[in-house]
């Protein structure tokens, strides 16, 4: 699991994320409920899911990730 914490991360989205901006802080490994809120999905309710949603995160509404 180390190495997938040491890997690059780029995010490209057009009027979501400003262009040209760079953090040392890290986020969450498992993007899943990112990726559903996304899209507008909801993360399920019968089961853990592993992950934490960090679009506040990647549109700068907070400093830090949710790691």
């Amino acid at each position: 699991m180390e190495g997938s914490l040491r890997v690059p991360f780029m995010l490209r989205w057009p009027g979501r994320v400003s262009a040209g901006v760079a953090t040392t802080d890290r986020p969450h490994h498992r993007p899943l409920p990112t990726l559903a809120c996304m899209v507008g999905a909801r993360a399920r309710t019968d089961r853990a899911v592993d992950g934490v949603d960090q679009l506040d995160f990647f549109w700068a509404a907070q400093s830090k990730s949710n790691l």
